[in-house]
């Protein structure tokens, strides 16, 4: 999942990591912007904890490669498919 930026977060991040990294600090916001489009948040369900753009997906391949040399399973997306929650039918099936 990529860093979560919302406003308030934003805020008070952008001022810790000009504090601790000044010298890298425009080149981190701009990496993170690279994956959203420009802006340092996009709330767009589904793209804000991935990302877009080459970045993000080299983001996500480093990632999967990683999984896959420590033999990790690799992640599954859910895409709405069979699960295995049952929604209870009635409140008295939940005892």
């Amino acid at each position: 999942m990529l860093l979560r930026l919302p406003r308030p977060v934003d805020e008070i991040f952008r001022a810790r990591l000009e504090e601790a990294l000044p010298l890298r600090a425009s080149r981190v916001l701009a990496r993170i912007r690279e994956t959203r489009g420009g802006k340092m948040y996009d709330a767009r369900f589904g793209v804000r904890g991935r990302g877009e753009g080459p970045y993000a997906q080299a983001i996500s391949a480093l990632f999967d490669r990683t999984a896959s040399d420590l033999g990790l399973l690799a992640r599954e997306r859910w895409e709405g498919g069979p699960t295995p929650f049952a929604r209870p039918r009635a409140q008295l099936a939940l005892f």
